[in-house]
């Protein structure tokens, strides 16, 4: 069963029970070059594979890009 999320502004389908290392999973995102905010809430790295995503939850994902 699928359920709909925001992931940076977009509403997109996933499959229901997946956790926030699993979505990065997903998208090929290095999980090491990123940080993750759930519903206006950042998330701790250690914390991805303990949040489970539900319908309607908001994910900003904001890339570190690296530079001089």
């Amino acid at each position: 069963m699928k359920i709909k999320i925001f992931l940076n502004g977009e509403l997109i389908e996933i499959e229901r029970g997946l956790n926030i290392s699993q979505l990065l999973l997903n998208f090929e995102i290095n999980p090491n070059k990123i940080a993750i905010e759930k519903d206006l809430e950042i998330i701790n790295p250690h914390d991805f594979n303990k949040i489970i995503l539900t319908e309607n939850s908001k994910i900003e994902i904001v890339h570190f890009i690296g530079g001089g």
